[in-house]
């Protein structure tokens, strides 16, 4: 396995750090070596599961042939896809693999997409299932990435961020699992904490529909790590004076500190009640609802990108996309309550190279409408008094499992997914038995696109612009007429303007919604009377510019959005930016 240890000593030594020999990597390989098709990896977080699975493809490019055409490493969000192509890229030339390409399907608009081509490609799930399925590849090319799949390394890493309010994700994802290795793809699940009872539906699935029998490796080392300290409290996360008063207490030993809440608004709050403080840190603001320029330019602090770095004194304020795939430590965790495996995921991200604490409010109501009551309930009845245990659940698989699957229990699971067994069933008849033998047939590729392939929602792409620039493409109104079914309305005025490349990227708001049928508020514009949603289509420009042609819809009735990569214009008023100074908060309340 020398061979294989190599590769990862080129890559951890080239981002600064010592070579730590655990020996799950060897599991692992021993695992991919003997043929299986399957594997299932658990591992503590910041033990290096990225590497782990890395060098032996990489090995593979530099000392070819290689048993695979590519690795595809799929993450469950588009923020952790950015970061991990970065983070690949860097891999590749430090591990002397020559030429080899890193493609990344993140949803830029501009950005080429390559559809899993490469030799090593990162996308979100649902960019690689939807063109495994052929539904998100232009023309007739659905045997492109099929067949490419059919001889690659397909990782599916963070498994736990798919757990949803129905688990609707993670009981699709064994059909998925099943359909990708019957087409001949080889698989790897990795997380620090996948429940038991999906680990099983993921075998049973596999074993029974694609006849293979998965290699579950679960690691017996301890990554190296500072000593976390676990405190939980009673009540809910306080306000900024307690929250202030906690960190003069802990002095430069609270620096950096991370405070993660469940909402927007409640990261909001916290964020300018700390700007406002007088506290002398610097509070830095964190969520999936802000500019992609300002969650770019925070999340590269981490990674010390352009040679930048996290301010002396920084406090983070974020909500839950801080759970994984950023390389953040921070010696001071205050934290709502969350379900088990998410709390575990938090607890992680603190005291990975000095020694940390941890501060956990263990009052549920931060949580509602976020997580199922009953998994928050659940939680917060099963660490009572357990500190220790949660102190090494980030360094002990069996501990963190053992606390999983105390509150992920079959009939905790049953119950959540019971409202939703009618969409469950639909997409496994899709998946399992009507696509492999409606491969070439567009009726399959349409059931697929009006599907919910693995969330119950989806992600809108909206675009923040303020002054004559959005003046422009709102002006007039929307007359409506008699139209076939599906057909867009007539636009009455609103005029085409032109970005800058870069000024488009930096406004990109994401917001996520549950249905396709109704717009959320932060969507809807009015003019001369009328209330409408702005459809805007890219044009190439001269110049380096993208022109936006704006499509009218009105909004009284069903507005059919379309996604993933359709680009709708922000109201720019539910876009928020503290008036005292000038902060971005982003859509609060959308």
């Amino acid at each position: 396995m020398e061979k294989y240890w190599s590769v990862v000593q080129s890559i951890v030594e080239g981002r600064g750090r010592k070579l730590v020999r655990y020996s799950f990597f060897e599991k692992l390989w021993e695992s991919l070596e003997g043929g299986s098709r399957l594997t299932v990896l658990r591992a503590p977080t910041g033990a290096g599961k990225t590497e782990a699975v890395f060098a032996p493809f990489a090995y593979a490019l530099r000392s070819p042939p290689s048993p695979w055409f590519s690795l595809v490493y799929a993450l469950p969000t588009r923020s952790l896809v950015y970061s991990m192509a970065k983070r690949l890229s860097k891999a590749v030339a430090a591990s002397g693999a020559g030429l080899a390409t890193v493609t990344g399907n993140y949803g830029d608009l501009l950005a080429p997409s390559p559809f899993l081509e490469g030799d090593v490609a990162v996308s979100t799930y649902d960019t690689l299932l939807y063109a495994f399925y052929g539904s998100a590849v232009p023309g007739y090319h659905v045997l492109l990435p099929a067949s490419k799949l059919s001889g690659s390394l397909v990782v599916l890493d963070e498994v736990q961020l798919l757990q949803d309010v129905h688990w609707y994700g993670p009981s699709l994802l064994p059909h998925h699992v099943e359909s990708l290795l019957r087409f001949g793809a080889d698989v790897i699940l990795m997380s620090a904490t996948i429940p038991s009872v999906l680990l099983e539906e993921v075998r049973e699935t596999a074993k029974a529909l694609a006849n293979v029998d998965a290699c579950v490796i679960d690691a017996k080392d301890r990554p190296q790590r500072g000593r976390l300290r676990v405190e939980l409290r009673r009540g809910p996360l306080p306000g900024g004076e307690e929250l202030v008063r906690l960190l003069r207490e802990r002095g430069d030993d609270a620096y950096p500190a991370l405070i993660v809440v469940n909402t927007v608004g409640k990261a909001v709050q916290v964020y300018l009640e700390l700007l406002r403080s007088g506290l002398g840190a610097q509070p830095l603001l964190l969520h999936s609802r802000i500019r992609s320029g300002i969650r770019r330019r925070v999340e590269g602090l981490f990674e010390g990108d352009a040679g930048g770095s996290l301010p002396h004194r920084a406090v983070i304020v974020a909500t839950q996309v801080v759970e994984a795939g950023l390389d953040l430590d921070v010696r001071l965790l205050v934290t709502e309550l969350s379900p088990i495996d998410s709390l575990i995921q938090r607890l992680g991200r603190c005291a990975r190279k000095s020694d940390g604490y941890a501060i956990v409010y263990t009052d549920p109501g931060g949580g509602v409408h976020v997580y199922p009551s009953e998994l928050l309930e659940k939680t917060r009845e099963l660490i009572q008094g357990r500190e220790r245990e949660l102190e090494r659940s980030v360094l002990d698989l069996g501990v963190a499992q053992a606390l999983v699957d105390g509150v992920y229990t079959k009939q905790a699971v049953d119950m959540l997914r019971d409202r939703v067994r009618h969409l469950l069933d639909g997409v496994r008849n899709i998946v399992s038995k009507r696509y492999p033998a409606l491969l070439f047939s567009w009726d399959v590729r349409e059931d697929i696109k009006g599907s919910h392939l693995l969330r119950l929602g989806f992600e809108v792409l909206c675009l923040y612009l303020t002054g004559e620039k959005y003046e422009a493409l709102v002006s007039g109104g929307v007359r409506e007429r008699a139209l076939p079914r599906h057909e867009a309305v007539e636009a009455m005025g609103g005029r085409s303007v032109r970005l800058k490349a870069e000024e488009l990227a930096d406004n990109i708001v994401r917001i996520s919604v549950t249905r396709h049928d109704r717009p959320p508020s932060c969507l809807v514009h009015s003019a001369n009377g009328s209330e409408f949603v702005v459809e805007l289509k890219l044009r190439e420009a001269a110049g380096g510019e993208v022109e936006l042609i704006p499509r009218k819809l009105p909004a009284s009735g069903k507005v059919a959005l379309r996604a993933p990569g359709t680009l709708y214009l922000l109201n720019p008023s539910f876009y928020e930016v503290d008036p005292s100074s000038g902060q971005e908060l982003g859509v609060v309340k959308p």
